[in-house]
């Protein structure tokens, strides 16, 4: 029987946590180049680079979808 009540308080956690919250908020497309930018840091990868790099950051123009990336070091080095 402690399976049936576990199960009923895990279902009622679920449903709970996956409330459908719509987002209706517009946001605006980039239309000009560099308008938006998105840029993602990730790290640190195994094996590390040639240059010992452990890190790579990405900055992606929302407007043109062109990718530029920079090889880091330490993470510090990208702020």
């Amino acid at each position: 029987m402690p399976y049936k009540q576990f199960d009923l308080k895990y279902e009622i956690y679920l449903k709970a946590k996956f409330i459908n919250i719509i987002n209706k908020e517009i946001t605006l497309k980039a239309i000009n180049y560099l308008d938006k930018i998105a840029i993602d840091l990730c790290g640190p990868i195994i094996p590390t680079s040639l240059g010992e790099k452990k890190f790579i950051i990405f900055f992606i123009d929302l407007a043109s979808r062109l990718i530029n990336f920079k090889l880091l070091s330490f993470k510090f080095k990208a702020f």
